[in-house]
């Protein structure tokens, strides 16, 4: 009898899956692709700004998504292995290969509006090796679209696209690395204060604010800074191989408007994101954007008095209880969907911080 349950169970779980992959076929059908619209914006302050970190989490749900043909699927004829053995039965001999057909997932594309002047370069090296990530995953098409700025970091990142777009006045490029720091170690020494730095290898943080500094550390950091640029050059010409005759033109550090940006081959096309976006519409895409969710909406919407939940949960209440005990069980649990909050939220908070 369990085995008899389990597989109908598994019957009917394999049949709505089949009737969900259907639907998705069919709109994916009434369109010519799917479009998904991703903000990167580093220079919103507060709550606005967009958190580096979950470009991992949105690149893997992109991919997943995709490969489970939530964008749709479609039939692609291929051209069919044949043996030698069986060649004189098949249509090689009329001049005509023959074909198969697979199943794959629609083709996708995602366009991220990036708008950023750079940062460290662990946390934007790591946001672009992801980006390259999606990048790679096939018939996925990855388009950047820099109305503002794109700049450094926020240049590493667009320069993964297979297609990148900016506006005739954002600023583009900045290829370069810097590194600063304040050492107060002479005037600490003119009013008589002595710093003590106290090293186990002579390597180890060759800048810092009282000690003192010597060439052997400059020099040790200038080469640190140089190896990164390399590194940085590298990464760039691997998402766009066309910079390869003028790379060290392009890679000395300086920003250009979007115009002579697309003369050196930093950019392909002047379009802004909205002209760019309205083309695909215009076009039959079916464009989506990718949003954050708040997890706090969530228990908030529970405490509301427009959510059916709370005169349901008072009804199945006064089945079972009396009216006073209704009540009181009612406002238990307000009171305990609205400590769940607060902790909540205080949570995230502490995280932000």
């Amino acid at each position: 009898v369990s085995t008899q349950s389990t597989w109908g169970i598994n019957r009917k779980n394999n049949k709505m899956a089949a009737s969900h992959q259907t639907r998705r076929n069919q709109a994916s059908n009434a369109f010519s692709k799917t479009v998904i619209v991703v903000d990167i914006n580093t220079m919103e302050m507060g709550n606005d700004s967009f958190d580096l970190k979950s470009l991992a989490d949105i690149v893997s749900f992109l991919i997943q998504q995709h490969r489970a043909g939530a964008f749709g699927m479609t039939t692609t004829a291929v051209a069919a292995i044949v043996n030698e053995e069986d060649g004189a039965d098949s249509d090689v001999d009329n001049g005509e290969l023959p074909t198969t057909t697979i199943t794959r997932p629609a083709d996708l594309e995602v366009i991220l509006l990036v708008t950023s002047p750079g940062g460290s370069v662990s946390s934007f090296g790591l946001a672009a090796a992801h980006v390259q990530r999606l990048a790679q995953e096939p018939y996925i098409e990855l388009t950047a679209c820099v109305d503002y700025c794109a700049a450094s970091g926020g240049y590493m990142i667009a320069s993964q696209a297979h297609k990148l777009i900016a506006a005739e006045f954002a600023s583009i490029g900045s290829v370069g690395v810097i590194m600063e720091v304040l050492n107060f170690n002479d005037l600490a020494k003119r009013y008589g204060v002595k710093p003590l730095t106290i090293k186990a290898g002579d390597c180890k943080n060759p800048f810092t604010r009282f000690g003192e500094v010597t060439n052997k550390d400059v020099a040790h950091e200038k080469k640190s800074v140089e190896q990164v640029h390399e590194a940085f050059k590298a990464f760039v010409l691997q998402g766009r191989p066309c910079l390869e005759d003028n790379l060290d033109q392009v890679a000395d550090g300086s920003v250009w408007l979007g115009r002579e940006a697309m003369e050196l081959n930093l950019v392909d096309e002047i379009m802004t994101s909205s002209e760019y976006i309205q083309q695909r519409v215009e076009a039959f895409d079916r464009v989506l954007k990718l949003h954050r969710a708040n997890p706090n909406r969530n228990l908030l919407r529970l405490l509301q008095s427009s959510n059916p939940l709370v005169p349901n949960v008072k009804a199945w209440a006064s089945k079972r209880l009396s009216g006073d005990e209704a009540n009181q069980t009612l406002s238990f649990l307000m009171q305990l969907f609205g400590a769940a909050s607060m902790i909540h939220h205080a949570i995230n908070k502490g995280r932000q911080r």
